[in-house]
């Protein structure tokens, strides 16, 4: 709508006036002698600029000039229109004028919020922006919601709801300075600003995935075209669909861009042909577009396969560093996945890019063909002479070809390459008798590995005591081999401040990394300036206890301090990296245990707790004593004398079961049977309708493990039912736990081990084996009895074997739910922490029980802290001093003897799946995957017809309820002539079956583990597993670089997974069941998990 213009007459009348509101342009009617037509002013009052007192004064000006001419007539006084817009410019204009008596509108309070919005716009740094919002409430009001919220956008590229806010509020779009692009995959409380995504979008209108994608790209790239004053730009949406390339224009037309940051594989991606036309044609276009305010660049890739190329380039990289003439830091690093090692050509940037101004530059895992070789890199270098920073990782023909030219890079500060590189740079000369200002030296290796490797280390170490022993402050190398080439190193270099010498690479045959105190301090005493040395273990960790170990710690670290302190006066930091590259720093003290008794004794009085305290506290004293008395007699029963006897305790109520779990029992008794002669097994089993000798022959025929009667102790528990799920119908989990601490109770009171290892996942008993035995606890988990999994299905209300439909359908219900599991977890994870030593028997196991181990709830610890009975219950929960913070992984034994003498030929068109039909196993996937199988490729079905044979167990009336269910969906689908359902079948049925079937199927999510599928390698049949867990990452992987088997998840990829395998050449089929049989025994055989079981180090602890 056009604005209104008042003319002489006050009638309305329109313009066409063009640039800012104001006087009207043109004139109406015809040219009079006598007067001239009189201007017209728009009286639109929003059309006037507050931050432009400039335009507001000339119309201003042009108003009351206009008046002379309407003297004599009627129109003398000016309209009310005009009236009114002569008092909205005297507001525009007065704060911009100086009086010399100071009024209230001269204070800033009194100012109009459109000028104090354009003063808060011009203000960068947020510590002034902070300080300039708590000056005073006009202010607040002013910088917190439309300025502090808006210089720093954090989001993913989906976030529709923040573009469209930005597309619409243009004034908030030009306050954003930094823009940072996440990942799909981030979490939603690191977005910034918080409450914006959780507005309502048109999001849901769009059907499609397609036109979804682009609708994203639009918002971003329209709401991007807003952000006027954009300063940094971080791009990490590595798994979004939305290309790079409808990003880049958006951000060339940025004047005020002074950084760009990239992490996407995109960036790495070569030109397709289409995309190399269009840059030929638009070239010129290109080359007006600059970017005068950009400084630093930062490209890098990721791990991920998303975006990634087998032919990577930096045409993409190219075309947006010809826009940057006054670059500063550029920075490109290329991490290829494991599955393309290939790195980046680099020799047409090195040739053609010039920065005149560039100070930082940092290339990793780049490359030059073998034609140019390091002559590109020479000639770049030889032409940025400002460079101060030089990380360069370049993969040549020989790094001993480079050749710097004379005089390269005189003001060079710091370099991170390899030692060849390194010492061309120290030995190439500078104008005169200049000195490079070479201060710190990274990426440098100094291991051996033959006589070549000695040579190279020399040569380096001469020339950097040559060139270098003045000016070098600090020195991080990658490793090291031999002390004595340390010894060179720090004669080389005197007047280092910084020293890491990174991790000793050393072979099997070579001894392990020295400690020895006064050695090493004799060699950093030629350091005089040193100030922090990284590498070398000289600390014990301590916590300052009250023990003789304790004590004995604290005593020896006091004498490597002294010698250390005397020999290194200006030495105050010390580190060390162990095996898993994990910086270890020194322990700080904690309170000791003795005062937080008394602070407890203290409390507990307060809150009437004394007496209770008392008399359990006589109660553990008693049980302790009366211990040393059952030992001894339980050792004389044996046969053997208790001096020197130690007692490793397992907790296994279901001993004579017979399964895998009972397998890695049996087989860790056996082995300390083997290796420790001085140490006597007690197993805690609630089979008390066996004896030991029963027991014994069960394992020798199920197992076919030999144990010695004389070194194995049976105590048997009465109170296995509390663990049982049929005594807990309703809160399993929790009558299970409570029950378990009654067993361990029971346990205790009968024997007290030197070491108590549970091996059935019976978390809880921790508690009771601390408090009342106080004895070191470790684990073998092959399952978590809760994991996060559990809950977010709760969360998200997802129907599952573990969260029926009349859960998951009730926001009431899984709210409880949610808070019981939450509690759950919270307690798990303070039983696990009680141990100090964990085992796994898988990497998703592994991972899982790490985040348990690392879990932390604020709102429950705030609880335990505000109440005095559960504080006393956290505090007896949190005892262990050396926590364990992650689990070793610990392969299970698996009997794969028998099953590898099938023979791997002539076998039929046969699918077996062996696995008990319980809910989570999901049978009924099996059969849609091989309905899928059947109506893809109808051969199998007739003329080359396919089997499925389903092996299991029936528990109960559930399990058989299931089986005839699975016969119902059989029929349904017209399989019943191709499936059969075999419940409870005998061992050698079993293995009759397996010995000719082709392939094995297993359609559990997240199997933890999957013995069946390693039984499956085993027997020469080829693995079909869901890709989850155990058989994802343990057992169906590569072996020396070839595929052991197959995944899938739906049943469409189950069906082609089938057909794969089915389709096999004869040679192909033979070769990948011989792979997957030397895999499976070679990986899970009884000696492997013995060395993985010694490995833990569970020995130590006795």
């Amino acid at each position: 709508m056009p604005p209104n213009t008042v003319g002489s007459a006050g009638k309305r009348r329109s313009t066409s006036s063009k640039g800012k509101p104001g006087v009207g342009g043109g004139i109406t009617g015809a040219k009079s002698l006598v007067r001239r037509a009189q201007p017209s002013f728009v009286t639109n009052l929003s059309s006037y600029d507050r931050s432009d007192p400039f335009h507001a004064f000339n119309v201003l000006l042009k108003l009351f000039g206009s008046l002379a001419s309407r003297a004599g007539s009627c129109q003398y006084k000016v309209t009310p229109e005009e009236h009114r817009l002569s008092l909205h410019l005297l507001t525009i204009i007065e704060p911009f004028i100086g009086s010399s008596t100071p009024t209230q509108r001269t204070l800033i309070t009194r100012q109009p919020t459109e000028i104090l919005d354009a003063i808060v716009f011009h203000v960068d740094s947020p510590r002034d922006l902070l300080n300039l919002g708590v000056t005073c409430h006009r202010m607040h009001g002013i910088v917190f919601p439309r300025h502090m919220e808006y210089r720093v956008i954090r989001c993913k590229a989906s976030s529709l709801a923040l573009w469209n806010h930005l597309i619409v509020n243009r004034s908030l779009a030009r306050n954003v300075r930094r823009l940072e692009v996440m990942d799909e995959r981030a979490l939603e409380r690191e977005i910034v600003p918080a409450g914006i995504t959780t507005t309502d979008t048109d999001l849901e209108s769009t059907d499609d995935e397609l036109g979804m994608h682009l609708k994203q790209e639009r918002f971003l790239v329209a709401a991007l075209n807003r952000m006027t004053h954009l300063a940094q730009f971080v791009w990490s949406s590595n798994h979004s669909p939305i290309s790079l390339d409808g990003i880049l224009p958006s951000l060339l037309t940025k004047p005020t861009l002074k950084e760009i940051e990239i992490n996407d594989n995109v960036m790495f991606s070569p030109l397709g042909d289409d995309e190399e036309t269009d840059e030929s044609q638009s070239s010129d276009e290109q080359k007006g577009k600059v970017l005068p305010a950009l400084r630093a660049v930062s490209l890098r890739s990721t791990r991920h396969t998303y975006g990634l190329s087998k032919h990577p380039s930096l045409a993409r990289a190219k075309g947006l560093l010809n826009s940057c003439p006054k670059l500063e830091a550029l920075e490109i690093n290329y991490t290829p996945p494991r599955s393309h090692p290939a790195p980046v050509p680099a020799q047409d940037l090195l040739l053609t890019g010039r920065w005149p101004q560039l100070r930082s530059l940092s290339l990793t895992n780049l490359r030059c063909t073998p034609l140019t070789g390091f002559d590109a890199t020479s000639t770049f270098i030889l032409a940025h002479l400002n460079l101060e920073i030089l990380h360069l990782d370049i993969v040549p023909r020989n790094p001993r070809d480079l050749v710097f030219p004379a005089n390269a890079l005189p003001k060079l500060k710091e370099v991170k390459a390899c030692k060849e590189i390194v010492g061309a740079l120290l030995e190439c000369p500078c104008d005169g008798d200049a000195k490079r200002p070479l201060e710190v030296i990274k990426g440098v290796s100094l291991a051996r590995n033959g006589g070549i490797n000695f040579y190279h280390n020399t040569d380096f170490l001469e020339k950097l005591k040559r060139f270098g022993s003045d000016t070098v402050k600090r020195i991080e190398l990658v490793g090291w081999t031999e002390i004595d080439d340390l010894k060179r190193l720090v004669e080389s270099a005197p007047r280092v401040v910084w020293l890491d010498i990174g991790k000793r690479i050393t072979s099997n045959a070579q001894a392990a990394s020295l400690n020895n105190v006064n050695e090493w301090a004799m060699l950093l005493s030629s350091l005089p300036e040193l100030a922090t040395f990284h590498g070398i273990k000289f600390f014990y960790e301590s916590h300052g206890g009250t023990s003789a170990g304790d004590k004995s710690r604290v005593r020896k670290n006091d004498e490597s301090a002294s010698v250390l302190v005397w020999r290194c006066p200006k030495l105050r930091r010390v580190d060390h990296w162990d095996d898993s590259a994990v910086l270890h720093r020194a322990a700080v003290p904690m309170i000791s245990l003795s005062t937080i008794l008394v602070v407890l004794i203290i409390f507990t009085s307060l809150a009437g707790a004394i007496v209770p305290w008392f008399l359990l506290h006589l109660y553990l004293t008693s049980t302790r004593s009366t211990n040393a008395t059952k030992r001894e007699r339980v050792l004389k029963s044996l046969g053997t004398s208790p001096n020197g006897k130690r007692l490793v305790g397992f907790f296994h109520p279901y001993c004579n079961a017979g399964g895998g779990g009972e397998r890695v029992l049996w087989t860790a008794i056996a082995a300390i049977q083997r290796n420790e002669k001085d140490m006597v097994s007690v197993v805690y089993s609630g089979d008390i309708d066996a004896n030991k000798e029963e027991i014994i022959a069960k394992v020798k025929s199920r197992f076919d493990i030999n144990l010695d009667p004389t070194k194995i102790i049976f105590v048997f528990l009465n109170s296995r039912r509390y663990v049982e799920d049929s005594t807990w119908p309703y809160f399993t989990l929790l009558g299970q736990s409570l029950g378990s601490m009654y067993l361990a109770w029971e346990a205790m009171n009968k024997l007290i081990p030197d070491l108590y290892i549970d091996t059935m996942g019976y978390a809880f008993t921790f508690h009771i084996v601390t408090w009342v035995a106080n004895i070191p606890i470790g684990a073998y988990v092959h399952y978590p009895t809760i994991s996060t999994d559990m809950l977010e299905r709760v969360k998200s209300r997802k129907r599952w074997h573990t969260n029926s439909s009349a859960i998951s359908s009730s926001s009431i219900l899984s709210t409880a739910k949610l808070w019981y599991y939450r509690l759950f977890m919270y307690y798990y994870s303070l039983s696990l922490r009680s141990a100090i030593f964990v085992m796994a028997n898988s990497t998703w196991t592994k991972n899982h029980v790490d985040s348990i181990l690392q879990h932390s709830d604020p709102l429950l610890d705030f609880l335990h802290l505000t109440s005095p009975p559960l504080f006393i219950l956290r505090f007896l929960a949190n005892q262990n001093k050396n926590p364990v913070t992650k689990a070793q992984i610990v392969y299970p034994p698996c009997d794969t003897r028998e099953m590898a003498k099938f023979p791997l030929e002539g076998r039929e068109r046969v699918i077996v799946s062996v696995a008990q039909f319980r809910p989570e196993k999901d049978h009924p996937a099996q059969l849609r995957a091989l309905y899928e199988l059947f109506r893809q490729h109808e051969e199998f079905k007739e003329s080359l017809p396919v089997k499925l044979v389903m092996i299991g167990g029936s528990r109960n009336a559930k399990d058989a309820a299931r089986v005839e269910d699975l016969r119902r969906l059989s029929k349904e689908l017209g399989l019943d002539k191709h499936v059969e359902i075999l419940v409870n079948a005998p061992y050698p049925d079993m293995l009759r079956w397996l010995s000719k079937a082709s392939i094995g199927m297993n359609t559990m999510v997240d199997e933890h583990f999957g013995i069946n599928v390693v039984e499956y390698m085993a027997a020469g049949v080829i693995p079909v597993a869901h890709a989850s867990a155990g058989p994802l990452y343990d057992i169906i992987v590569p072996f020396n670089g070839q595929p052991t088997g197959f995944h899938a998840k739906t049943p469409e990829e189950f069906a082609d997974a089938l057909y794969k395998a089915l389709s096999l050449s004869k040679e192909e089929d033979l070769a990948l069941r011989q792979r997957a049989r030397t895999w499976a025994v070679q990986r899970f055989s009884e000696e492997e998990f013995e060395k993985g079981w010694n490995a833990s180090g569970w020995s130590n602890w006795l």
